[in-house]
């Protein structure tokens, strides 16, 4: 009796060993199988929309065209310098160095520039290029007087460009009444901080 109550104790454990070895399977299947259908459905339905263009409408094209009517044009500044404030007196101030461009509309093409209407430029930017310093102080003015952590705020970028718009057109009103000339949009063409 002995010896079968030894047998039947070491046949039990042995079918506990083939369930622990599927139980292992089972359990490296599904660690394998679970991370896997989580990234699928991860790039099916998260990754690849983002990635998506999305379709041409023409109600996208027409907001486009819409942004910078046809006779609109640009007018390239000159690279301008201000000076940034530092908390260190004793410290050489670093210098930000600018260039701005103008989208504009308004005014004839043919319009101003002493009748000229040649070397490929449009007269109106000619007419602008001749009162550019107007709007160099104005800008100077803008960039004057700004700390590192201001200038390297995009928001406060963007403050500059929308109060830059405001008062080119004022000045652009009291230049040339005549001409109707308005600013669609100011942007960075140049926009760096250096270290002296």
């Amino acid at each position: 009796m002995a010896d079968t109550k030894k047998t039947e104790e070491k046949e039990a454990p042995a079918p506990q060993k083939s369930s622990s070895l599927v139980n292992y399977i089972i359990l490296a299947t599904v660690m394998v199988l679970v991370p896997a259908g989580i990234a699928v459905a991860l790039v099916l339905f998260v990754v690849q929309p983002r990635l998506a263009a999305p379709p041409a409408t023409p109600q996208h094209e027409e907001n486009a065209e819409e942004a910078f009517p046809a006779e609109a044009f640009t007018v390239d500044f000159d690279e301008a310098q201000a000076n940034v404030m530092t908390d260190n007196p004793n410290a050489p101030a670093p210098l930000l160095t600018y260039a701005v461009s103008m989208v504009m509309t308004g005014g004839e093409a043919g319009s101003g520039g002493g009748g000229h209407g040649g070397g490929g430029e449009d007269a109106r930017v000619k007419l602008i290029k001749g009162k550019q310093s107007f709007f160099t102080a104005m800008l100077g003015k803008l960039h004057r007087n700004r700390t590192r952590k201001e200038l390297n705020d995009p928001q406060v970028q963007e403050s500059i460009l929308k109060q830059a718009k405001q008062e080119a057109n004022v000045l652009l009103k009291k230049l040339f009444p005549e001409e109707n000339m308005q600013v669609l949009e100011v942007m960075y063409t140049k926009y760096a901080i250096f270290d002296l």
